[in-house]
């Protein structure tokens, strides 16, 4: 799928890293993947996926698990989460 594409770790500056996350909220993702384009010093946004596929980069640069990142994110989320039968009191059995 990528080709003959290069990979390599980035840290973006904070502006940049500041701006995705504006980009995410106000598009209501909580998870994203947003393709950046750097070239002669200039950022270029591409897009923004809701359901990226990082396992490619997580293969390219194993101390960036982004899976471990997710699964713990989504973790503190569920006990703050109800069900719809929670919400009105109904026994799930």
């Amino acid at each position: 799928r990528y080709g003959a594409c290069q990979f390599e770790y980035h840290l973006c500056p904070e502006a940049i890293v500041q701006a995705c996350l504006v980009l995410a909220k106000r598009f209501e993702l909580r998870f994203c993947g947003i393709d950046l384009m750097l070239h002669d010093g200039q950022y270029y946004f591409l897009e923004a996926n809701p359901s990226p596929g990082y396992a490619f980069f997580e293969k390219a640069h194993p101390s960036h698990c982004v899976s471990d990142t997710l699964t713990r994110s989504l973790l503190r989320q569920t006990h703050r989460c109800l069900t719809p039968w929670d919400k009105v009191g109904y026994d799930r059995d």
